[in-house]
């Protein structure tokens, strides 16, 4: 008969895994938040002397001012992604994974988290973060252009930016897997257990940062079109949100060709065998060519997220302690394994 302690212990790994988990105070959330939206309103900020030129720091923080700001931004957040999310959940009522699964799944509300994050970085740091590179380039190159302009027809010079943004994206994707530094920062996109529509924002600005920096300097050396990219973007956005929905779907003979909700599913499994594969963004072409892409176009793995005890994970979340998980998930890639 095993003695009392040992029966202690074997009963109780739930409690035991919980005090295991990297939790911040209030105090410290509070502090990380304040340092966070400090930056980000300095970055907003910047991005618009940048683009006006004569909008002065005094102006900018006029009452009337923050809340334009804050009505423009809240209206495009709700609006962005409205049609997408209509036509998402229609398919997975149609073509459901998981049919049991809510449309507010465990962790959705730290998925709008987020969202809000993302989309307020897209317009802060972001854009002012690409103006530097830009401007990098210029002081580093001079004029000099790989691809200069003109000696592509339109057609041909917008078709070679959009696959090379995408092969770039494979390839940053890839990086950010195999190298433990960069993955600590891109697990925080693979933690959700239940992916939603709003899963596709779960990203650590560090994570963005690297791929933003891996992925523009050689599209900058290439010369390609922004225009052309951000045209694409747009449309790439609306099938990225569809390919982390609960959707059942491997897209037939596109599947080919492009990322489909199955092939995304496999990638977002805890099981290594399956989370080190289909790493494509928009195009399925490049998993193929180099050998990465899962063999087995049916399976759809139940168990998702990461296989990390120590994780702030976000699933069973009160709405009250979003801003605290929030604050712990960002911090949890600089702590040190112990």
């Amino acid at each position: 008969m095993p003695a009392q302690s040992e029966i202690a212990i074997d009963e109780s790994p739930p409690r035991e895994r919980e005090r295991e988990r990297f939790e911040v105070s209030p105090l410290s959330a509070m502090a990380v938040l304040a340092v966070v939206t400090a930056g980000v309103v300095a970055a907003a900020f910047g991005t618009s002397y940048v683009a006006h030129g004569q909008l002065s720091l005094t102006d900018w923080l006029q009452p009337r001012e923050i809340a334009g700001h804050a009505a423009k931004t809240l209206l495009v957040l709700a609006r962005s992604p409205a049609p997408v999310l209509l036509v998402a959940l229609i398919l997975e009522r149609w073509l459901p994974v998981t049919p049991n699964q809510r449309d507010l799944t465990r962790g959705f509300w730290q998925d709008i988290a987020w969202y809000v994050a993302d989309f307020i970085r897209e317009v802060s740091w972001v854009p002012l973060y690409l103006a530097l590179l830009v401007w990098m380039r210029g002081r580093v190159f001079g004029k000099f252009e790989l691809v200069p302009n003109g000696v592509l027809p339109a057609v041909v010079a917008w078709t070679v930016a959009i696959l090379a943004w995408d092969l770039i994206g494979y390839a940053s994707h890839v990086a950010r897997h195999r190298y433990d530094f960069l993955w600590r920062f891109h697990a925080i996109h693979h933690s959700q257990r239940e992916m939603n529509f709003f899963t596709q924002h779960r990203f650590h600005d560090v994570d963005v940062l690297a791929d933003q920096t891996l992925r523009t300097i050689p599209l900058l050396a290439l010369n390609a079109s922004f225009m052309a990219l951000g045209i694409f973007y747009v449309i790439a956005l609306a099938h990225f949100r569809l390919y982390h929905s609960n959707i059942k779907s491997d897209y037939g003979v596109l599947r080919y060709v492009l990322v489909s909700p199955q092939s995304h599913r496999i990638h977002h499994a805890r099981d290594p065998r399956q989370l080190n594969s289909n790493f494509g963004i928009f195009f399925s072409l490049w998993d193929r060519a180099f050998g990465t892409q899962y063999p087995h176009h049916d399976e759809y793995p139940d168990e998702l997220g990461i296989d990390d005890e120590h994780f702030p994970i976000d699933q069973g979340t009160r709405i009250r302690d979003i801003p605290r998980v929030y604050a712990a998930q960002l911090l949890y890639p600089f702590r040190r394994k112990v």
